[in-house]
């Protein structure tokens, strides 16, 4: 069991305050929707749990460690991973090497080597295309693993993001809006994924989506933030019919 803890996190740019004070304590296997209107603060929030941005103020702690001011690289160690809401990938690498680059160690003796050898070494690293053809197949990537990235549909690249973030193997999966692009089958096959894939290997998943079918579907409890401060939590079918909650998500006006 992983426990991510976010006590009072507040970030600013400049005079701007995207985080006011969240705080949020979930633990895995569960999967938990974070939602909001544009600009509440949800990608703000993954970052910083992720160490893409610096906190102003709070504290982020996975298994009672202090990451709040630790590097990308020793959250990674600690077992987080995440995407983002556009898909950075090597766009003339084929399918299987972009998700064989989340096997990538990302300390360690001989890593630099290794990250200068790629895709020479991990062709030839037995674990990392085991790993990677499991989850190809998993998240329906088998057939196309040898086509390149570029040749690919938005829909389809999304995918491949998903599937190299899943291969290393986290215990912490934060997904930046994975459905966006994808179709309507597409976004029902992604719902089956990420619902196997948090089930069989216990993961503790932070889902922001603007999909309110695959929020329903997938997401056990919700977080909602609006202008970068908590508005509401819980169970997420309850969450989701709060009228405070339908006015800022949804625009509903709110007659309560």
């Amino acid at each position: 069991m992983s426990v991510l803890a976010v006590t009072d996190l507040s970030v600013e740019f400049g005079a701007l305050k995207a985080l006011n004070g969240v705080s949020l304590t979930v633990q895995s296997p569960s999967r938990i929707g974070l939602i909001g209107p544009n600009g509440a603060g949800k990608t703000t929030m993954l970052n910083a749990i992720a160490g893409f941005v610096p906190v102003t103020g709070g504290s982020i702690q996975v298994d009672g460690h202090d990451l709040t001011h630790s590097s990308i690289q020793e959250r990674v160690k600690a077992g987080l991973m995440r995407s983002f809401q556009t898909a950075r990938l090597l766009e003339e690498e084929t399918v299987e090497t972009n998700v064989l680059l989340g096997c990538q160690p990302v300390d360690g003796p001989g890593s630099l080597r290794q990250l200068f050898g790629f895709p020479s070494y991990l062709r030839w690293n037995r674990e990392a295309k085991r790993r990677a053809q499991e989850i190809q197949e998993i998240v329906g990537l088998s057939a196309i693993r040898d086509q390149r990235v570029a040749s690919l549909p938005s829909g389809t690249r999304r995918l491949v993001e998903v599937a190299r973030v899943l291969v290393a193997d986290p215990k912490i999966v934060l997904l930046d809006e994975p459905a966006a692009g994808l179709d309507f089958s597409e976004r029902r096959h992604l719902e089956q994924v990420l619902l196997r894939v948090s089930q069989e290997r216990e993961l503790l998943m932070i889902l922001i989506e603007h999909d309110v079918a695959i929020v329903r579907t997938v997401c056990e409890h919700t977080f909602v933030l609006a202008e970068g401060s908590l508005l509401a939590n819980g169970p997420t079918l309850e969450v989701l019919d709060i009228p405070s909650v339908r006015a800022a998500y949804f625009g509903e006006a709110n007659h309560a």
